[in-house]
């Protein structure tokens, strides 16, 4: 997620916390049956996404992109906060076999974004 430490600096860690939990719930709800998804580190998930190729991959990206852009959740009574997030995309096996090798791609097309504007898809 971009900017998840302004959250938790705004209005705490619990509503930080919960901010996780409905972006959790939230990406749940756009998958498939076959689709998982798992928190990774303190702000960060990944989706597996079998049966699917790099180029539907980066299509779910972009989707999650305009769905967190246009989603107002409510932490508090008088608190909604809208996210963005960025992705990294990469697939099997063609950007490896090792699942260590695919999520340093996938954190390295992330930080590619980052560095340009927030809120959009990189691809390994």
């Amino acid at each position: 997620m971009d900017h998840f430490k302004k959250v938790n600096d705004t209005h705490g860690h619990i509503c930080g916390s919960l901010l996780l939990k409905e972006i959790g719930n939230l990406v749940k709800r756009n998958l498939r049956d076959i689709d998982s998804a798992y928190r990774y580190g303190g702000d960060e998930f990944i989706l597996l996404l079998p049966q699917t190729s790099k180029r539907d991959a980066f299509k779910v990206a972009e989707r999650f992109c305009d769905l967190f852009a246009r989603t107002s959740i409510k932490l508090k009574k008088d608190v909604h906060v809208k996210i963005t997030a960025s992705f990294g995309v990469t697939s099997f096996p063609e950007d490896g076999n090792d699942r260590n090798k695919l999520v340093f791609l996938a954190d390295q097309a992330i930080y590619q974004v980052k560095q340009r504007n927030r809120n959009d898809v990189g691809v390994a």
